[in-house]
């Protein structure tokens, strides 16, 4: 713990953006005309290096960074304070839908918060009636089948632990969970499916690559995120 706290000169060891340090020596050697921060992690360096340049500052929250299950209270009282403190010194701010703009907007009174969606458009030859058969026959599914899908990686903090238990719950035979994705807690969840007896209520699929997801994706009934 001594270590990191001197590697990235923190005062404590819970302190929740630790990196501004490292952030600022990997930067401060590229002076530039517009600087971009990627999230409340680096919007602290972000500010500093845009005085010291005279440039502009673009701040992208990809989510609303503090109320991840993750942090303490404590941990996200710091992060509000810093955020509350540095963001009206941004030119420009962009977020990923307009619920979580609205509330920066009443938060730090921002008159303006650009939405960029995390979604591209669809190929020009897409037509999700196409693929509607394409995960039920990948596994030999039944016509009658509903699958309910979770894309992405299976890693830790993402409740994915309850969402599979939950289908012991489930009375409905036609309902299928189908977990597409790579991560480390993939063999945690086989094994959870194998305790409750749920392989043939719970699949898994391998990732695929992005410029397939969107066919794969549309092959489902519904979708669930269960963060």
């Amino acid at each position: 713990k001594v270590q990191l706290l001197l590697k990235y000169r923190c005062k404590q060891i819970y302190y929740p953006l630790p990196f501004d340090h490292a952030f600022y020596a990997a930067a401060c050697n590229y002076p530039s005309d517009l600087v971009f921060a990627h999230d409340l992690p680096a919007l602290k360096t972000a500010v500093s290096l845009a005085k010291e340049w005279e440039a502009k500052i673009v701040y992208d929250l990809h989510e609303l960074y503090y109320e991840q299950k993750v942090f303490s209270n404590y941990q996200k009282q710091i992060m509000r304070s810093i955020e509350s403190e540095y963001i009206n010194q941004c030119d420009y701010l962009f977020t990923v839908n307009e619920s979580f703009a609205e509330q920066l907007r009443a938060k730090y009174s921002c008159s303006e918060v650009g939405i960029l969606y995390n979604a591209i458009d669809p190929p020009a030859d897409f037509n999700y009636t196409n693929n509607k058969r394409l995960l039920s026959d990948h596994f030999k599914l039944s016509s009658d089948k509903l699958i309910l899908l979770f894309q992405g990686g299976l890693s830790r903090n993402r409740n994915l632990e309850n969402m599979v238990l939950s289908m012991k719950y489930v009375n409905d035979s036609r309902i299928v969970l189908i977990l597409m994705g790579n991560g480390e807690l993939r063999e945690k969840l086989k094994r959870i499916v194998h305790k409750y007896n749920l392989d043939e209520k719970v699949l898994f699929k391998e990732a695929v690559p992005q410029e397939e997801l969107l066919y794969w994706t549309s092959s489902a009934d519904a979708g669930i995120i269960p963060y």
